[in-house]
Order: C-alpha cells, then sequence, then structure tokens
C-alpha cells in the first residue's frame, strides 16, 4: 500500500483531529476526511474520498476488526472498521490508477514531443544541406558571372582594335587607290600630249 501518493497532499497538510483509541490500537491523529464515524451520523455513503492513504491506519483498522469483541454495538463498529479499510484499499487503488494514467499520458506526450524535436532537427538539417548546395551553386554562378564579364571586356576591347585597324586599313586602300588613279591619269595625260604633238607634227 502507497502511503503517500505523488502529486496528491499529505495526510500531515491536512485538518485533523484526535481519534479515540480502541482495544490494541494507540492513541493517533486522522484525517477528518476519512471519519470513521457510521454513515448515519455522517449523513454521507460509505465511500470514503481520498487525497493520501494512511497505510498503518488502514492497518490498525483490520486489527480492530480481527479481535474479539463481545457486544453487538462493537460488533457493529468492527464491521464498519472493516468496510472504512475496504474503502481505503479502493480509493488508494482509484488513485494509483489515476496516477499510472498520468503518468502514461506524460510518457505519451514526452515521446510525442520527443518525435516533432526529432523530425524539427532532421527538416532543419536537410533546409541546412540545401541552403548549402544553394550558396554553393550562387557562388559557382557569380563566380562564371565574372569569367564572362572579363571575357566580354577582352572581346569588346579586340573588336575595337579590329574596327579601328579595319578603319585604318580602309584609308590607307583608299590612299594607295588614289595614288594609283592619278598615276594613271597622269600617264594618260603623258600620251594624250604625245599623240597631240605627233598629228601636229604630221600636219606641218
Amino acid at each position: 500500500m502507497r502511503q503517500n501518493m505523488r502529486g496528491s497532499k499529505r495526510l500531515d497538510d491536512q485538518p485533523q483531529v484526535e481519534d479515540t483509541p480502541t482495544k490494541g490500537t494507540p492513541k493517533r491523529l486522522v484525517d477528518v476526511k476519512s471519519d470513521t464515524s457510521p454513515p448515519s451520523k455522517r449523513g454521507r455513503s460509505d465511500k470514503v474520498e481520498l487525497d493520501a492513504v494512511d497505510a498503518d491506519y488502514v492497518s490498525s483498522l483490520l486489527l480492530e476488526a480481527q479481535n474479539e469483541l463481545p457486544s453487538e454495538q462493537e460488533g457493529r463498529k468492527s464491521q464498519h472498521a472493516v468496510k472504512s479499510a475496504i474503502a481505503y484499499i479502493k480509493s488508494a487503488d482509484q488513485l494509483a490508477t489515476r496516477h499510472a494514467e498520468r503518468l502514461e499520458k506524460q510518457r505519451q506526450e514526452i515521446k510525442t514531443w520527443k518525435k516533432q524535436v526529432s523530425d524539427g532537427d532532421k527538416e532543419r538539417r536537410a533546409l541546412r544541406k540545401q541552403t548549402d548546395a544553394l550558396r554553393s551553386e550562387a557562388s559557382k554562378l557569380i563566380k562564371a558571372n565574372a569569367q564572362l564579364r572579363q571575357t566580354l571586356q577582352t572581346r569588346d576591347a579586340e573588336l575595337q582594335y579590329l574596327q579601328k585597324m579595319a578603319r585604318e586599313d580602309e584609308k590607307k586602300v583608299l590612299e594607295d587607290k588614289g595614288k594609283m588613279l592619278e598615276r594613271e591619269l597622269n600617264k594618260a595625260r603623258a600620251e594624250g600630249g604625245k599623240v597631240v604633238v605627233e598629228l601636229l607634227s604630221d600636219g606641218e
């Protein structure tokens, strides 16, 4: 029998009255709530509602019931003591059952909470892994973009140089063509002058 149930108030914390000792029972203090007076005097059923159970008191009630009591009044008192002891035991069992149910509920809640925490940790690790992968990919893209920008700048400089060279080459080609045309024109003029001179000579 559990003398005190976890989560319940102790008998020491409850109002107490002095119990009248019977045969073989030492004088002791009992809980007011566990009054063992007859139901007619208490005005309630034989069922005793307890927040805690005193194992020593239950034992004293059982010993009292086992004593040989000659009078009818003492017999009724012994019978009532047995009923009270049974009520105490039933109440103790109920308290123990409720306490066990609460513990089981708490255990399930803790188990659920641990699973949620574990699942949360797994999700966080997965997200962290994805984030690291995205960061790595972004770093690669940034590096590739910088290289591409540098390549474009280089190609642009090369293109500008080629355009400049093309303009210079085109200018030189045009100058060469102009000079060539000028020489041909001068040559044609010289030949034309000779023809004129020959014609004049032939006319004379």
